[in-house]
């Protein structure tokens, strides 16, 4: 008889997709900028367009395959399907930050700053599109091939380490226990602080949702620590990545506290 899954098994698969999109992707612009170089054009407009033409292509098939995911999930388990869409909003949040990595936009503001933050804030604007799309039935993602996830660990050598193979009757000998309150005060201390910062959209609206999925939990009897985990790691990519120099003193100071509260490090 087959065990009922569990949020981690969800997200396992969705990340299994989202991580070969972005590493396909990525090799597609490694090629591309090779490509252009040798051309002496890798500083072009061309360059700008081709780029984010195939990112933003990989993006939507990428945002696609894990709405599959969620639909699959939702209809073939009884895990409940708003933590499911928390989850899955999360990891699309920290795709999208990876796919604008992918882009090299830095290298090309200078040439067309407008252009190129047009098409970040396309990426983001799909996203929400696409989950808009999803929930109210108007989006009918295929189901994606599944997911070839493997729980093997391949260590070279390690000494006094605690990882351990998963099993029935195992344990693990490190675990992290989440302090609930300590938690809500960390997040409100959070909270206080960016309301005094400016950031523009869509950054604003991703650190607004992943706010509110971290206070959803926190409010419930039996929190998820996976959904708290994802959505902190998505709230913490934006924080201590792209918008980093939008960040406030204050914000800095409280940051860690939050981290750690969620076990986050």
């Amino acid at each position: 008889m087959f065990r009922e899954p569990t949020i981690n098994d969800f997200l396992d698969n969705v990340r299994w997709h989202l991580d070969r999109a972005t590493a396909k992707t990525g090799g597609e612009v490694v090629a591309i900028r090779s490509r252009l170089a040798a051309k002496g054009m890798l500083q072009s407009s061309a360059a700008i367009i081709e780029i984010f033409g195939v990112v933003q292509k990989e993006f939507e098939a990428g945002t696609e395959r894990a709405l599959g995911e969620l639909k699959r999930t939702m209809v073939r388990s009884r895990l409940d399907h708003g933590d499911l869409r928390q989850a899955t909003v999360s990891c699309l949040t920290n795709f999208a930050i990876a796919m604008k990595s992918v882009t090299h936009s830095d290298q090309y503001r200078r040439l067309a700053g407008q252009a190129v933050d047009e098409r970040l804030a396309a990426i983001d604007t799909y996203l929400t599109f696409a989950i808009r799309q999803f929930e109210s039935g108007f989006l009918d993602p295929a189901e994606p091939e599944r997911p070839n996830v493997s729980n093997s660990i391949n260590v070279g050598t390690m000494t006094g380490s605690t990882i351990q193979q998963g099993s029935p009757n195992a344990t693990q000998s490190v675990q992290f226990a989440l302090k609930i309150d300590e938690a809500k005060t960390a997040l409100a201390a959070f909270e206080s602080a960016i309301k005094a910062v400016q950031l523009p959209r869509p950054h604003s609206d991703e650190i607004a949702a992943d706010l509110q999925t971290i206070a959803a939990q926190l409010a419930k009897t039996s929190p998820s620590l996976t959904i708290l985990q994802e959505a902190g790691r998505s709230l913490r990519n934006i924080v201590e990545g792209v918008a980093a120099s939008l960040m406030t003193p204050s914000v800095v100071a409280v940051a860690p506290a939050l981290w750690s509260a969620l076990g986050l490090g």
